[in-house]
């Protein structure tokens, strides 16, 4: 950790413009999501012991625009993961 480093934000931002997912998309419920995250980490042979817990949140999404995508956080003993509620696409923290 470097001096000045932003660690933790928290509040409500309502922006004056965004977008929703479509309606007729059913996001991930917590199995999906737990069964995604173990066929992604067999896949990458990513070293897990235990998974500490499963939480939603919203992942923040860098491109052009900032995004926040609605995910499910897995906390494991080596490295938290984001599976994707929409896509299924799964991400580590880094």
């Amino acid at each position: 950790m470097h001096h000045g480093d932003l660690l933790t934000v928290s509040g409500t931002l309502l922006p004056q413009e965004g977008s929703s997912v479509a309606t007729e998309v059913t996001p991930l419920s917590a199995s999906a999501a737990l069964t995604t995250f173990q066929n992604a980490r067999r896949e990458s042979g990513a070293v897990v012991s235990a998974i500490l817990e499963l939480n939603l949140c919203y992942e923040l999404q860098s491109s052009s625009a900032l995004t926040l995508i609605p995910s499910w956080c897995i906390t494991t003993d080596t490295v938290n993961y984001y599976v994707n509620c929409i896509s299924g696409s799964v991400t580590s923290a880094k």
